[in-house]
C-alpha cells in the first residue's frame, strides 16, 4: 500500500472514533434520592445499589455508585 492510502485509511478511522456519543447514565434519573440516601441517610455504597434494585428495578454495582457519585459532586463543585 502506498503512503497516500494508510494516512486516507487512518483519517477515516480517526473521524469515526470521533464522533463517539455518549449516553447518559440510567442512574440520572435517581440523583437526588441517590444523594439523600448518601448523604442525609448515611447509606453505603453498596446499600444504595441494593435499593436500586430491590425498589427501582435498575441493577448496578457498588462501584458505579460510587464513580457516578463522584463525578456528579466534581461537577458540582466545578459550578460553584
Amino acid at each position: 500500500m502506498k503512503p497516500e492510502e494508510l494516512d486516507a485509511q487512518l483519517q477515516k478511522i480517526r473521524e469515526l472514533r470521533k464522533k463517539r456519543r455518549y449516553s447518559s447514565s440510567r442512574l440520572n434519573r435517581f440523583l437526588d434520592e441517590i444523594f439523600h440516601l448518601r448523604f442525609i441517610e448515611n447509606a453505603t455504597y453498596a446499600d444504595i445499589a441494593l435499593w436500586l434494585r430491590s425498589y427501582k428495578r435498575t441493577k448496578v454495582t457498588k462501584q458505579s455508585v460510587q464513580l457516578f457519585i463522584k463525578r456528579h459532586l466534581n461537577e458540582i463543585d466545578e459550578q460553584v
